[in-house]
């Protein structure tokens, strides 16, 4: 049981969400499912976030009700089988409890019961609705839609992902903490296969090295790490790890490890070798963008505008290269960089931030400044990604202790 988070943590998390929330309802969450692997065992569990951020509970199946006019609140325990119990574990009421802050945790049964009563009496239900990835290609955790089943005879349901996602986006000290624990864990994995480069022959000996690091420090990939030399890294979600390092390569790590359920995401390239003269432009174009584009993340500026400023800088980074024309194309960049160049860091490695297009960047928020430059014809590929802390003094790099300047950064 990991105790870096208080029980107070996630009952002040409560407690600011209840005061956004209408009278004469209840909120109802769950955890996400458990998902098959293998015939008789699960992919490793991966907690859905707002469930978490509310209860701290890190177990499949369980049920979180509030009554918002009395403050009553359960948390509905699953049912677990004795041979489950034997196989896997499970989490006992006390130590729910005690993670939580949450008094009250009743069984099943009670659970459907107390269910049935507030949808009876209550004109409103809050939770998180199931989200479509069909853009991603995914198939959803199932236990949100399964709720919503439970949920139809309702007179109102309302949907609070989009509340909790902008209380979440602002980032207390102690989460601030977790995240830079993950950042320098991250860091020191990268350091140790620079410092082991002579020795490394393949993506998968760097991709060994790096989970060792993690583990021994009690972190875990946040993300499956992209390890890609050579060709591989203009594939912007590389997953093979396999292939050869040969001279001439560069090779891209774009890894994060995850402590205390936060999560880096840090992008490092480097050559195999003395790089061309091209290659090296190319980089110090790259490396000069990111850091312009980091300068631009400061507090209530809106995210419109950070987007066209940024889209700026690297136009003209591009184009003092001779990758695209000097006439601004935001068509020209994504060609060469098909990817946003920034997104939200937290508990999730794309923790969405809240904000529209009216948005603007608030103290708190962290995201990530990542931009690349994929050249397919030149089987070459490069991307730089820091972490960014929104301060209201400006842009606090989380992960600027490993230097971009190509020197610096190959003799760590």
């Amino acid at each position: 049981m990991d105790t870096f988070f208080p029980h107070t943590f996630f009952a002040t998390n409560r407690q600011n969400l209840y005061k956004q929330l209408k009278p004469h309802s209840f909120l109802v969450l769950t955890a996400s499912a458990e998902m098959q692997h293998t015939l008789d065992q699960s992919y490793p569990f991966t907690q859905e976030p707002n469930f978490w951020y509310l209860t701290g509970v890190d177990r499949a199946g369980w049920l979180l009700i509030v009554d918002i006019d009395t403050g009553d609140e359960y948390l509905v325990a699953p049912h677990v089988a004795e041979v489950h119990q034997i196989f896997d574990g499970s989490l006992t009421s006390t130590d729910a409890i005690k993670i939580s802050g949450i008094k009250k945790v009743i069984g099943k049964r009670d659970g459907a019961a107390l269910l049935k009563d507030l949808l009876a009496q209550k004109e409103r239900v809050y939770t998180v609705a199931p989200q479509d990835v069909r853009y991603y290609g995914f198939h959803p955790n199932p236990a949100q839609k399964a709720l919503a089943r439970k949920l139809r005879s309702a007179k109102n349901v309302e949907d609070i992902r989009l509340t909790l996602t902008r209380q979440r986006a602002i980032k207390q000290p102690l989460e601030v903490k977790a995240l830079q624990q993950a950042i320098d864990i991250t860091l020191d994995g990268i350091r140790a296969i620079i410092r082991q480069l002579p020795q490394i022959s393949s993506e998968n000996e760097a991709e060994a090295i790096l989970a060792y690091e993690f583990r021994r420090r009690r972190a875990r990939h946040g993300f499956e790490p992209i390890v890609a030399a050579g060709a591989n890294a203009t594939t912007l979600h590389y997953a093979d790890n396999n292939a050869s390092l040969k001279p001439g390569d560069w090779l891209l790590l774009d890894v994060g490890a995850s402590a205390h359920h936060y999560t880096a995401d840090i992008t490092r390239s480097f050559p195999l070798g003395k790089p061309t003269d091209r290659q090296r432009a190319l980089y110090e174009a790259l490396r000069q963008a990111q850091q312009d584009i980091i300068a631009l993340i400061t507090p209530d500026r809106p995210i419109v505008d950070y987007a066209q400023q940024s889209e700026a800088v690297l136009h003209k980074a591009f184009a003092d290269v001779g990758l695209v024309d000097k006439e601004f194309s935001r068509e020209a960049i994504y060609k060469i960089m098909p990817h946003a160049i920034s997104h939200g860091l937290g508990y999730d490695p794309h923790d969405p931030l809240g904000l529209g297009r009216e948005g603007v960047l608030l103290p708190g928020m962290v995201l990530t400044a990542e931009i690349g430059i994929y050249l397919s014809d030149e089987s070459f590929g490069i991307r730089l990604e820091d972490d960014i802390l929104v301060e209201g003094s400006g842009p606090r790099n989380m992960s600027g202790a490993l230097s971009t300047e190509l020197d610096r950064l190959l003799h760590v």
